[in-house]
């Protein structure tokens, strides 16, 4: 019967976003892959499974649990390849995840996580830009903190990285006309 199939299937799919608005996202994509499985092109459930990701992901990186945030979004890739979430959100968590390690002072992390992205995936300019934006964000707060000296080294470290980035070198610009 076409009425209780799709009862059934609205039915887990709202159960599903209870759960993820419990914070039990396991549950709430178990409950997904169930409505998948008895109707694969249902909408709602398909939508949901990129709500329940996300908010899953956001709250595994609020947590500083980046490399778990990480493997979500990459198994999830891997499962639906296509869909834009579960692709550059993975770039998304590495900007995250570093823009943690600058603020704890831990720039050599910082950058060398995004080293091991670009090894992770080659060609893709995502990490590049990331890794701009972040160190952008982290130079700007130290300004913001008077720490001159290590918002210059951290430029210094950026443009050895991406030397022809011209939001590096407008920065750098900017900071030499700051100081004088």
């Amino acid at each position: 019967d076409s009425a209780a199939r799709e009862n059934l299937l609205a039915a887990i799919n709202n159960w599903s976003l209870q759960r993820c608005e419990a914070g039990d996202f396991s549950h709430a994509v178990q409950l997904l892959a169930k409505g998948a499985a008895i109707s694969p092109d249902y909408f709602p459930i398909q939508m949901n499974d990129l709500h329940v990701h996300q908010q899953w992901a956001l709250d595994l990186c609020q947590r500083g649990q980046f490399s778990e945030a990480l493997a979500l979004l990459a198994s999830s890739y891997l499962r639906r390849p296509d869909v834009q979430l579960f692709d550059r959100g993975r770039f998304a968590v590495y900007g995250l995840w570093a823009d943690s390690l600058f603020a704890k002072g831990k720039d050599a992390e910082a950058l060398h996580l995004f080293d091991q992205a670009s090894q992770q995936h080659p060609g893709r300019l995502d990490v590049g830009q990331r890794e701009i934006s972040s160190i952008l964000r982290a130079v700007q707060q130290r300004i913001e903190h008077s720490q001159w000296t290590q918002a210059r080294e951290l430029l210094e470290q950026g443009l050895a990285r991406q030397p022809d980035c011209p939001q590096l070198n407008s920065k750098v610009r900017d900071l030499t006309d700051a100081k004088s």
